[in-house]
């Protein structure tokens, strides 16, 4: 099922259902904005010169309508953790959800 618009969006991302509250810092500093993320922690597998191995960083979905750039370097902070965008964030087909990976701290 194709997520249509908005409306269908924010349901996946609502804090009383499937999402989690944090909190985004450009740069990591500042203030930073409250979003909705959808976690994952899957292992991911990766080819470096030849050799495979795993990685388990965190992979948040961030709506784009409230990150509007993640960048490497900015952060996320769900329930105290704090972890650092790593790598270049990449958007769905939809260009509606980011799909950002970071390390915790």
């Amino acid at each position: 099922m194709a997520v249509e618009d908005a409306d269908d969006l924010a349901a996946f991302f609502d804090t009383d259902d499937f999402a989690l509250s944090a909190v985004y810092r450009v740069g990591g500093t500042g203030a930073g904005v409250a979003i909705a993320v959808l976690p994952a922690r899957a292992d991911r597998s990766v080819s470096l010169f030849g050799q495979d191995s795993v990685t388990d960083a965190a992979v948040f979905k961030v709506r784009v309508a409230e990150v509007q750039a993640p960048a490497e370097g900015d952060t996320i902070t769900v329930d105290g953790t704090l972890y650092t965008v790593q790598g270049v964030p990449k958007r769905d087909d939809s260009r509606a959800i980011w799909t950002v990976e970071a390390r915790e701290e």
